[in-house]
């Protein structure tokens, strides 16, 4: 059966909506009216639906977001800055760029924490920078300073894991990741991967 708008706009109505379990259950076929109800005037449903489009695990989640970062409303810009780093599968850096340049710091903020999961797009990195140096809000240039730390880590990782040499072996490597079960340890190896000192 199709999914309507006065579904997804009943789903959205509680206070905190269940996100995970609604976008599970309608998918996307509710992207069109995530849309509309972005576009509409009820500011508390566009922003929910800004952020149930980010937890729609589907390339088409994209153009509705784009909706959700031209508008006019801080709150709903907000919503795809802070969410918009679950679509990293596809190119989220189109949609970021102007986040990172957005006037409001609180959508610079999260788009800069959204970055980290767009470590190949130029742009962004190029956006980040000017934050990292010029942004007049502290914490916007600690983050951004951060997510740069962080990707350069990422792909010093990657480097050393593609060229092996003799920062890593692949064959040690790849035994280890038969060995190693537990989520934890590598979760700790990733994130000692973005740290200078322990690199």
């Amino acid at each position: 059966m199709a999914v309507t708008l006065d579904q997804v706009s009943a789903a959205l109505m509680p206070d905190e909506p269940r996100y995970d379990r609604i976008a599970a259950e309608l998918g996307v076929e509710a992207l069109p009216h995530l849309t509309t109800l972005i576009q509409g005037d009820n500011l508390a449903l566009a922003t929910k639906a800004a952020s149930l489009a980010t937890l729609i695990k589907d390339e088409r989640s994209l153009e509705v977001l784009a909706h959700a970062v031209r508008s006019e409303n801080e709150v709903v810009r907000i919503a795809a800055a802070a969410g918009l780093w679950r679509l990293d599968r596809f190119d989220i850096g189109p949609l970021l760029v102007p986040l990172l340049r957005d006037a409001q710091p609180s959508v610079r903020l999260n788009a800069a924490k959204s970055a980290v999961r767009e470590p190949s797009d130029p742009q962004v990195a190029e956006t980040l920078e000017a934050l990292h140096v010029r942004d007049p809000i502290p914490a916007i240039r600690e983050t951004a300073t951060d997510v740069l730390r962080r990707i350069e880590g990422a792909e010093r990782l990657s480097r050393a894991v593609r060229g092996g040499g003799p920062l890593v072996n692949e064959k040690m490597l790849a035994a280890l990741g038969r060995t190693v079960k537990a989520p934890q340890l590598y979760a700790a190896f990733a994130e000692a991967a973005f740290d200078d000192e322990v690199w």
